[in-house]
């Protein structure tokens, strides 16, 4: 269970208003709102688009800490998690560019929600029949390097994974006041 969901896609819907207005919220807060044309509620991407850039805003303030107190230069994030599909778990990675969004990697979705847990940042999302409870972590070419079976990049197997899970610290928060990542 996430604490301080800071970024959910359900709360990326608009409505316009019988007077024309547009209202963005929770998809069951505007159908339960009676000012809202229930018809006009949709998902809205822009917004979503907007949700997306609080992690990558802290993604950016977390690898220029550890850039500076390492003295090292980030070059990739590790997306690595459990994955579950009808009850069986597998885990999942993804090695992606220090400049993408990790949000960027999940298509489809039912849901994303992108919260703390002990101050580690967890991203939990559904889409169709996978459910997945995903962390992030900083790498450097070096980490990666010592980390990786024989030192590769591309093709990283589940134990290369599993490595990257054991031989680093997840991305935290170090404060959440409001809603807004310190």
């Amino acid at each position: 269970m996430l604490e301080n969901i800071f970024i959910s896609s359900e709360d990326c819907f608009a409505g316009e208003t019988k007077d024309g207005r547009v209202k963005i919220g929770c998809s069951l807060d505007l159908h339960s709102d009676p000012t809202i044309v229930n018809r006009s509620i949709e998902f809205d991407e822009f917004v979503w688009t907007e949700e997306k850039g609080k992690l990558r805003d802290h993604l950016k303030l977390a690898i220029n800490s550890y850039q500076k107190q390492y003295n090292v230069y980030i070059t990739y994030i590790a997306m690595i998690g459990d994955v579950y599909r009808k009850g069986e778990r597998f885990l999942f990675g993804r090695l992606i560019n220090s400049s993408d969004n990790p949000l960027d990697y999940i298509y489809d979705f039912d849901y994303i929600n992108v919260g703390m847990d002990l101050d580690e940042i967890r991203i939990n999302y559904r889409s169709g029949e996978f459910q997945g409870d995903l962390k992030l972590y900083l790498m450097t070419v070096s980490k990666a390097r010592r980390l990786t079976e024989k030192g590769k990049f591309r093709n990283i197997t589940s134990k290369d994974f599993e490595a990257i899970q054991r031989g680093s610290s997840a991305v935290t928060v170090k404060k959440l006041k409001k809603g807004v990542m310190i």
